[in-house]
């Protein structure tokens, strides 16, 4: 990508449809240089990228979570990279365990084998689920729709929603902090090489793809 970043001025994006509401006959596609906005998005964040030491890869400065209104208490080195150069891609989105306890604590506790999952025992309209902010250097991002959740059935027959978020450990994911691509779903990420940032903004895209 380095290579050819002269092509398309070190910029590209993508827009993750969301599993769960799939419109047919609309595909997904990896944008570069001057098509990389299909059109004009209000509400578009913006964060630095850092590449660490000699490593090709990006990553951000994550410096906070907020569970609905609640700051959580965890200081920012949590999140930091470190001198073994862990903490920082995958389908799937973990949180170092430092802060995934605390997290976990104010996700209220789970009252099934798979953490952080809320079973509807009545039958309200919807299940309420919280909002998470992401607190990351110079800008926030927030993850509050449902797309964003694992939706199944319990054993019981009950409806059921799960968010995916999992621990990370040294001895599974080198103790990484990732946001996996099943919370980037109808947000267009946009990176910008060049100058170091990385874009985001809330879209259906299934519609602006």
């Amino acid at each position: 990508m380095k290579q050819k970043r002269s092509l398309f001025d070190g910029k590209f994006s993508y827009c993750l449809q969301s599993m769960y509401f799939e419109v047919e006959n609309s595909p997904m596609y990896l944008r570069f240089g001057n098509d990389v906005l299909p059109q004009q998005i209000k509400g578009m964040h913006s964060t630095p990228m850092y590449i660490y030491e000699d490593t090709s890869l990006y990553y951000l400065n994550l410096q906070g979570i907020t569970v609905g209104a609640s700051r959580l208490d965890i200081h920012p080195y949590t999140f930091q990279r470190k001198p073994d150069k862990s903490g920082g891609c995958s389908s799937l989105s973990y949180i170092v365990s430092e802060a995934y306890k605390i997290f976990e604590d104010a996700m209220k506790k789970p009252k099934m084998d798979y953490k952080l999952c809320y079973e509807r025992y009545r039958n309200p309209a919807r299940i309420i689920l919280p909002v998470i902010t992401l607190h990351f250097e110079d800008d926030y991002y927030v993850i509050n729709d449902t797309e964003s959740f694992y939706k199944g059935t319990t054993s019981t027959g009950n409806d059921m929603v799960c968010l995916q978020f999992f621990e990370s450990t040294y001895e599974e994911d080198n103790n990484l902090t990732v946001l996996g691509m099943v919370h980037q779903t109808n947000k267009r990420i946009m990176y910008d090489t060049r100058n170091s940032l990385l874009h985001f903004a809330t879209t259906n895209c299934a519609l602006e793809n």
